[in-house]
């Protein structure tokens, strides 16, 4: 299964912090740099996903899936503005959709949505690495984006909610009242919810293709050259040989909310630490 390295990790959190920086202005900026100290801890290692055949099911997961969804609408927009001459959304609304549609995969203000999968069973037969936090209130994934992005105060154009709002297109039957009208005063206004649902289309089905292979190529070779993780929840003498989100953040006394107050000695350990 593919694992980032450290570097890796790191790397794509300076690119999502930077493009923030780079893109927004005013008010939206400052909510959406404090959304993003606030959530940092959290968002730097999540997964994109749960099961490890479904999309970026590894620590860092979550990041490098949204990257992945905004290089793609990059190049679908283009794809867009060659065949239609009605470019109705800014880069500004773009960047927002990709960056935070699935933010709702983080949790909410207080509690987080994936959890290390303790149940060994589960992990080794089912392949879930994570499960959902039974603390956190039922919610769909896309409503939770849109309820954390008000939390921080980040006011969003029409274009943007709507976008974030269905952004899983036809593969969930609530979207099916936007996407199939009978009327044309109906229909939708903006061709932003095409282009970030294709994009994330192209995404995750890319990542999924990406762990086929290498499961397909013999992922058990490479066992013996994968770093161990440890849970603090599981035994002194608990492997689990797949990457799971730690809860070592609790642990980190993080002076400020810069990448350098994470403690990654903590995830890439290659022995459980005496208790």
């Amino acid at each position: 299964m593919k694992q980032l390295t450290e570097e890796q990790i790191i790397q794509n959190w300076e690119r999502f912090y930077n493009l923030i920086l780079s893109t927004f202005k005013g008010e939206r900026k400052d909510n959406l740099i404090k959304l993003a100290d606030a959530l940092q801890d959290r968002m730097i290692l999540a997964p994109a996903s749960s099961k490890e055949h479904y999309h970026n099911a590894y620590p860092g997961g979550y990041i490098d899936h949204v990257l992945h969804v905004y290089d793609a609408a990059q190049d679908v927009a283009k794809v867009w503005s060659k065949y239609s001459e009605c470019i109705d959304y800014t880069e500004e609304e773009i960047t927002l959709a990709c960056l935070f549609h699935d933010l709702g995969k983080i949790g909410d203000e207080t509690n987080e949505f994936y959890m290390p999968q303790d149940n060994e069973w589960r992990r080794n037969t089912l392949g879930e690495i994570y499960r959902i936090n039974p603390e956190i209130t039922n919610m769909d994934s896309a409503d939770r984006s849109l309820y954390l992005l008000q939390y921080f105060g980040v006011i969003l154009t029409q274009n943007e909610w709507i976008t974030i709002k269905i952004h899983d297109g036809l593969y969930d039957e609530a979207n099916t009242k936007y996407y199939k009208v009978m009327s044309d005063s109906n229909s939708l206004k903006s061709h932003l919810p095409h282009v970030i649902h294709q994009a994330d289309i192209i995404a995750y089905r890319t990542e999924y293709e990406e762990w086929r292979t290498n499961h397909r190529d013999g992922d058990n070779k490479n066992k013996s050259k994968t770093k161990k993780y440890y849970t603090k929840k599981a035994a002194v003498t608990e492997t689990i040989n797949k990457p799971i989100l730690d809860s070592f953040f609790k642990e980190t006394d993080k002076q400020t909310s810069s990448i350098e107050g994470v403690n990654f000695d903590a995830l890439f350990e290659d022995k459980p630490k005496e208790s």
